[in-house]
């Protein structure tokens, strides 16, 4: 075996195996085929193993074992979009598949898809309660207090030496601390310590204190890892932080295999893939860079730098490279979804569901796909739809959360209240002892009205779960609802004292504290939630606005500043800002502002429309202007500022060549009666219409539109001219 095959040998032992000693009935040539791909493997020649597998499956794309065998190979090599496509179909073929579900659990857990990752684990320990790798994978994958005790119980009680391997110690020890059992986690640690001294185990503490110890670990700035462990030993070790849930100790590990060795492609690729789960760009960026330069045709990295382009706002490179991938591999299931979240991007809503219907049919049980699919459809008005959909996904895999959660949704969308709770239900079957299952209940009888039912439901949610911050706001609403806002303030207040510590409840009492009108309270809570921690987002954005609510506009626009020094595409942010600046008369920031937002979405009809404005009145560009609102009215036709404002810049142009002015002032006019139709009490746009309506030669609707203009009681600035220009009509 060569070299690199030892490095990748005990990624996961169980993948190995599967690659092996997965089987069914082939032809004599299939048969042959298999047979030599799986040598190739043994032999460490990864790449004549999946053109071998590709070859098979060229022939017969339904083949299972191939699929699988293809797909858990990709998966050793870190290429996780190849990997999921084949795996997926792999799954529809053959669903009893353990290694194809852990498999497609694990790519879950890496991109930070927990509830998916849990449901393809239970799904195997329906079948086999005592599988091994199922039982930590869906420890791993562990949300709530409730899936925290059931990973602990299932571990414990496991048969054989499995609770007693350092692995399962580890994990052990992580859910305990997640419960904030100290006591407990570092009785188990300190048993590792004492059985086990290998260099794996030593490693995984020291990261885990962050300080050198005698292993030789030094942490510091997460740098360098001991030269005598193996380039096997750094694999495992990244497998059990994963794990561990600590992916920043992952990286550590992935960042040490690329140092040793920088033409190591796995660690790139799963730095890359951990890094952008995280949305840490600017590393993910970092790391995406070895890949490119080593292959920039990688159908995987080049889905890669997809998501990395759409993340950053780049909705057109993320259309060009998922078109341009599907075309070189049509059978890459992910590329399709890449290509339909960047039409969703762009606001592109039925080019968006027509490439997840395709995705649809192709892997019908594509999590993601569906649930986006489904959410999709809920936006467009066909809840029916996503209703339909979202069924017989449950039906396929009944242990989803998320589908339960959405299938409620797309319920009380539908006009089908008591079948949202139904669904809701399900949750407390998924998983019985969760918050979850209760708060969706509560959301579901809120619909209902059923207050008093809902708050029960609502309150065991945080009877289990004390932190869980959306059943808290969920249960402060109903008290609204039902006319009780000094009940609201009370109950979250009461939530503090247990849970002190939490910046999303500080943010809940600011937001229930400001629809009681007790607005300086509400910014005494803000401001505890920002001190919590500095970095969060949420609270600053409702500072902010509360700030320019009252007034207090100086300090509202140093909070924005503070947000966009945090995170610069912040969207809410700029458009605040950029209004509020509008307002003032600073022309140039808000400029800057509004530019900025366009140049992370486009299609903000709002946004140019705006800026349109701002143009028109400064006289800067009136061509770019007219460039803006021509835009801001082809995303969002059917609102009549947006008329307004392009029909008043037509309207506004001059020509010297009459022929080519007239149809634009007829234009101009069309557009204007429209908006004045549709807001007939506004005396500017009826003053507009009134100007435009003259210059295209209606006289007697220019007479109206004036008249109209000056029965209004109220000022505007226009109103002596509409006088002047009524007077010269009549």
């Amino acid at each position: 075996m060569t070299q690199r095959a030892r490095w990748l040998g005990p990624v996961m032992w169980w993948v190995a195996a599967a690659l092996i000693v997965a089987g069914c009935s082939h032809s004599a040539e299939t048969s042959a085929m298999l047979d030599r791909a799986d040598r190739y493997v043994r032999e460490g020649k990864y790449s004549d193993a999946r053109i071998a597998y590709d070859s098979i499956l060229a022939a017969d794309r339904d083949n299972a074992t191939a699929l699988e065998k293809a797909g858990l190979l990709h998966y050793q090599l870190g290429q996780l979009s190849s990997a999921y496509s084949r795996l997926l179909t792999a799954e529809r073929l053959n669903p009893k598949s353990a290694p194809v579900r852990l498999g497609l659990g694990r790519i879950a857990l890496i991109r930070g898809k927990r509830d998916e990752a849990r449901q393809e684990a239970a799904t195997v320990l329906q079948a086999d309660p005592q599988n091994a790798d199922a039982l930590l994978l869906f420890a791993a994958a562990a949300e709530d207090p409730a899936d925290v005790d059931e990973a602990i119980r299932r571990i414990e009680k496991s048969p054989a030496d499995f609770p007693k391997r350092a692995s399962s110690r580890f994990v052990l020890a992580s859910l305990y601390r997640r419960k904030h059992d100290s006591s407990s986690a570092n009785r188990i640690i300190r048993d590792v310590t004492g059985q086990d001294t290998s260099w794996l185990v030593r490693t995984a503490l020291a990261l885990l204190s962050s300080a050198p110890s005698s292993s030789g670990v030094r942490v510091s700035n997460g740098k360098t890892l001991s030269p005598t462990g193996s380039p096997a030993d750094l694999e495992r070790l990244v497998n059990l932080e994963l794990l561990m849930n600590r992916r920043d100790l992952a990286e550590v590990a992935l960042r040490e295999l690329a140092s040793r060795d920088s033409s190591y492609m796995p660690a790139w690729r799963q730095l890359s893939e951990l890094t952008l789960a995280d949305t840490n760009f600017t590393e993910a960026a970092k790391y995406l860079d070895p890949l490119l330069r080593h292959d920039s045709t990688d159908a995987d990295t080049r889905l890669l730098r997809t998501m990395l382009q759409r993340a950053n706002g780049n909705a057109a490179g993320a259309l060009s490279e998922s078109r341009a991938v599907l075309a070189a591999h049509p059978w890459l299931t992910p590329a399709r979804i890449e290509l339909a979240r960047a039409w969703l991007q762009q606001d592109s809503l039925a080019q968006a569901q027509s490439q997840f219907e395709t995705v649809t049919r192709e892997a019908p049980n594509y999590p993601s796909a569906v649930l986006e699919l489904a959410g999709s459809y809920i936006r467009a008005g066909n809840a029916s739809a996503a209703v339909d959909i979202l069924n017989k996904l449950a039906a396929v895999d009944p242990n989803s959360v998320a589908t339960y959660a959405l299938l409620g949704w797309a319920y009380r969308a539908n006009g089908e209240p008591s079948q949202a709770s139904r669904a809701f239900r399900e949750i407390s079957r998924v998983a019985p002892k969760s918050a979850e299952g209760p708060y969706w209940i509560g959301v579901g009888l809120t619909a209902e009205g059923r207050y008093d039912d809902a708050k029960a439901q609502l309150e065991e949610a945080l009877k289990r779960s004390p932190d869980y911050a959306e059943a808290l706001a969920q249960l402060a609403q109903v008290d609204f609802s039902q006319q009780h806002p000094g009940e609201a303030i009370d109950r979250v207040k009461k939530q503090l004292q247990i849970v002190p510590n939490r910046w999303q409840l500080w943010n809940i009492l600011g937001l229930v504290s400001e629809q009681a009108h007790q607005d300086e309270s509400a910014r005494e809570a803000y401001l505890t939630a920002i001190r919590l921690d500095s970095q969060v987002i949420e609270p600053r954005s409702h500072l902010a606005s509360l700030d320019l609510r009252v007034g207090h506009s100086d300090e509202a626009v140093n909070a924005l500043h503070d947000i966009l020094k945090v995170d610069p595409k912040n969207l809410p942010a700029l458009t605040l800002l950029g209004s509020e600046l509008d307002r003032r008369g600073v022309v140039a920031g808000a400029r800057d502002a509004y530019e900025r937002i366009l140049q992370i979405d486009p299609r903000r009809a709002d946004v140019a429309n705006n800026l349109a404005v701002l143009l028109s009145h400064t006289g800067q560009d009136d061509g770019r202007a007219i460039q803006l609102a021509e835009l801001a009215l082809s995303i969002d036709p059917k609102n009549p500022h947006i008329a307004d404002t392009l029909g008043w810049l037509l309207c506004r142009s001059t020509s010297t060549d009459q022929a080519k002015a007239a149809p634009v002032y007829v234009r101009a006019a069309s557009l204007l009666a429209f908006s004045a139709s549709q807001i007939p009490e506004n005396p500017v746009i009826q003053f507009h219409l009134g100007v435009a309506s003259q210059k295209s030669g209606d006289l007697e609707g220019a007479r109206r539109a004036f008249g109209r203009a000056l029965k209004s009681t109220a000022d505007f600035p226009e109103r002596e001219e509409a006088q002047r220009a009524l007077a010269t009509l009549k």
